[in-house]
């Protein structure tokens, strides 16, 4: 931002990050750029040659998952969450999908995803590929690349455990 003279950047963010009591983002860090958008369910951004949709997410914070029209793919990534059944809506037919898959099984009361809704993503969208990420400690426990293979030998894809450094050709 050349010290604050230049705006550069724009931020698509959630009102809670922006302007609750609890937010993240400072005031005095708003003018340094370009635009700051926010992210709304069913809302659709376009900035530059990247189009997307977000999906209002079922979380303890506000939080949206995002499925990005890139080119002929559709790349979705779906975040924190407890699992309901308008997810499989919202990522139906997406070419890629991205899962935060904290736990290896359900928990009552926990709102992340677990493998057993990995399984539905996989059946109801029948992605190109899965990248799972975001990993808890069963997930860990599991060890998620074995947990991986398992679902790619199941169904048929190509299903990945993320790790620091992933590149991955979409």
């Amino acid at each position: 931002t050349e010290g604050g003279l230049k705006k550069t950047g724009v931020l698509f963010t959630t009102d809670e990050a922006l302007n609750s009591e609890n937010r993240v983002i400072l005031p005095f860090l708003k003018p340094y750029l370009e635009g700051i958008f926010t992210l709304k369910h069913k809302g659709i951004f376009e900035f530059k040659d990247i189009k997307f949709t977000s999906f209002k997410h079922n979380h303890t914070a506000e939080t949206y998952g995002i499925r990005f029209e890139i080119e002929e793919k559709t790349v979705s990534f779906v975040v924190d969450t407890l699992f309901f059944n308008e997810l499989l809506d919202y990522y139906k037919d997406s070419d890629y999908l991205i899962l935060n898959v904290v736990r290896l099984s359900e928990k009552e009361g926990v709102m992340h995803l677990s493998i057993s809704d990995v399984e539905k993503f996989i059946k109801y969208s029948n992605p190109k590929k899965v990248i799972m990420t975001h990993f808890g400690m069963t997930m860990l426990r599991a060890n998620p690349e074995k947990v991986a293979e398992s679902l790619s030998n199941k169904y048929g894809i190509e299903v990945i455990a993320a790790y620091d450094g992933l590149t991955v050709e979409f």
